[in-house]
């Protein structure tokens, strides 16, 4: 009975098709209309967002050995492409500093963030810290300059959550207009 899709609409509790065929019908089905199963895909993790990070996250810690792992082995194996990136992510760095910009300031930024994380863990909190910008260098509507107006200092977890958005009226409320 394990091997047909279970239907709690069915009487017995099982469909009449055997879980491979199911597979297969459904993989024809999504190379032969690809953007439907798009939509469906996107509108099922907005309705089961939480549901599905807090699995992703429980995963990751259950199998974070294997896991480190595995991106050791991929970052080893795509070594040209990882540094091609940070080669890409480096000049776009380059491409938007000024060159009034105080360098040395800059630095010291990152290295406060790097001395901010060292303390808190020696006080046994374990929080790191990164240098954001503030208006991203690459965003969806606008993109910012590395200089050191436009960079702060945020916990790991805000700097991801900011990700690469900028709020131009939650700035305006904070700062005032640009």
């Amino acid at each position: 009975m394990n091997k047909f899709v279970t239907d709690i609409r069915c009487t017995d509790g099982v469909r009449n098709t055997c879980k491979q065929c199911k597979n297969v019908r459904l993989a024809e089905a999504r190379k032969s209309d690809p953007e439907r199963f798009r939509l469906y895909e996107k509108k099922k993790y907005s309705r089961h967002s939480e549901k599905i990070k807090c699995r992703a996250k429980k995963h990751y810690y259950d199998n974070r050995e294997q896991t480190l792992e595995k991106r050791k082995e991929y970052n080893k194996s795509h070594r040209a492409e990882r540094l091609m990136l940070e080669a890409k992510r480096r000049a776009k760095i380059e491409q938007a500093t000024p060159k009034h910009s105080n360098r040395q300031y800059m630095i010291d930024m990152y290295r406060d963030a790097s001395s901010a994380t060292k303390l808190f863990r020696s006080f046994g909190i374990d929080v790191e810290f990164h240098v954001d910008h503030i208006v991203p260098l690459n965003g969806k509507t606008v993109c910012g300059f590395h200089h050191q107006e436009n960079m702060q200092i945020l916990s790991k977890g805000d700097n991801l959550k900011k990700s690469n958005k900028f709020d131009h009226l939650e700035h305006e409320m904070k700062w005032g207009r640009i």
